[in-house]
């Protein structure tokens, strides 16, 4: 017997942006739009998740049942914990009776951190931000019906952020580079160990932005929010012979990203949550956000109380907003969009028969 409402799975949410989005999830759960039978709360340590559940449930007035923890763990910078948290995902759709995923909110990632690699060779920014949530996507996508939501940020584009790395910067054009300065994570030519981290970072905020276009894209053959005219007239002599998705739902798959904004009081950015700005930050009180308003958002766009017709958009706030000039240009929506998503699938070691099932 098939569970009545939908299933929401949001990845990293003990803490910060996430706790607050399955708390707006927990929290909206009976409304007439929102109608939810599961929330699964996907992270590293189930057994704190597990409290943190009983935290949201008595908080918001909700039966512990609605909120669901695996005991399988999901660490996002091991592709084997994906793959293995990707058979329990199933299994519980299939004994629960809810049988789909209805929208997976990739949330979880870390922030510029010291230069680490795991067992692969995979650099831990961008294994955990981008090459993580690409795996557990493409994995899951025979189960979602409705909407992927992939979490970015604004330091994806120069023009928002000018004091960080520019994530275009030197944008590889053979494999060899991008297994050197994407997977590797290397430092380009000038950058110290510290700016490397950064870069990294910055780096997989627009991966986040891209591969939220192209599943669009290869799903339903559309565009990102805002490309230029003369850019989606090439495009379109050229759509014939784009890679589409074969699975049933695939056209009105949804798929979006969201800047959830720079919030001081998660633990994310200074590795303590504070109510205070640093001074470093005060010349971008613009993007300060807090974590309790940018989950709320971030529900609202997950459920699709906003906008729930678009794709291929990114979300500031509740509204779309245009991503950088570098992710709407033709080549890159032809060329690197499509480069990233074959590489991503090589290093993340996808098989052909996980392609097949995932329709492509």
């Amino acid at each position: 017997m098939s569970a009545k409402g939908s299933t929401y799975l949001i990845t990293g949410c003990t803490t910060g942006l996430g706790y607050h989005c399955v708390s707006a999830l927990a929290r909206n759960s009976k409304t007439a739009h929102t109608s939810i039978s599961a929330i699964v709360l996907a992270c590293r340590r189930p057994t704190h998740a597990q409290k943190v559940a009983d935290e949201i449930a008595e908080k918001e007035g909700v039966d512990r049942s609605l909120l669901v923890v695996l005991n399988e763990p999901l660490d996002l910078f091991n592709l084997e914990s994906i793959r293995t948290y990707v058979a329990a995902v199933k299994k519980f759709l299939d004994e629960s009776g809810h049988r789909k995923l209805d929208v997976l909110v990739n949330n979880a990632g870390i922030g510029a951190s010291g230069y680490l690699k795991n067992s692969l060779g995979r650099e831990k920014i961008f294994a955990t931000n981008h090459l993580g949530p690409f795996l557990l996507t493409i994995l899951l996508l025979p189960f979602i019906t409705t909407r992927v939501v992939n979490v970015s940020s604004e330091v994806h584009d120069p023009k928002e952020i000018s004091i960080l790395p520019d994530a275009s910067f030197s944008w590889p054009t053979t494999t060899e580079d991008y297994d050197k300065y994407f997977a590797a994570g290397e430092p380009l030519s000038g950058d110290d160990e510290f700016t490397a981290g950064r870069r990294s970072y910055c780096r997989s905020k627009l991966c986040n932005v891209l591969f939220t276009n192209e599943l669009a894209r290869r799903c339903s053959n559309d565009l990102p929010y805002g490309v230029d005219e003369e850019v989606s007239t090439k495009i379109s002599i050229l759509s014939n012979k784009q890679v589409r998705c074969s699975l049933p739902n695939a056209s009105t798959l949804r798929s979006v990203s969201f800047n959830p904004g720079l919030m001081f009081d998660t633990a994310f950015i200074t590795g303590k949550p504070s109510d205070e700005i640093p001074e470093w930050a005060s010349g971008m009180l613009h993007i300060v956000r807090k974590a309790s308003d940018s989950g709320a958002n971030l529900a609202a766009i997950a459920t699709g109380e906003l906008r729930g017709d678009v794709t291929a958009t990114y979300f500031s706030d509740l509204s779309p907003k245009l991503t950088s000039e570098f992710s709407r240009t033709f080549e890159t929506i032809v060329i690197h969009q499509s480069e990233l998503w074959d590489h991503s699938v090589r290093w993340a070691g996808i098989t052909s028969e996980e392609l097949k099932n995932s329709g492509f």
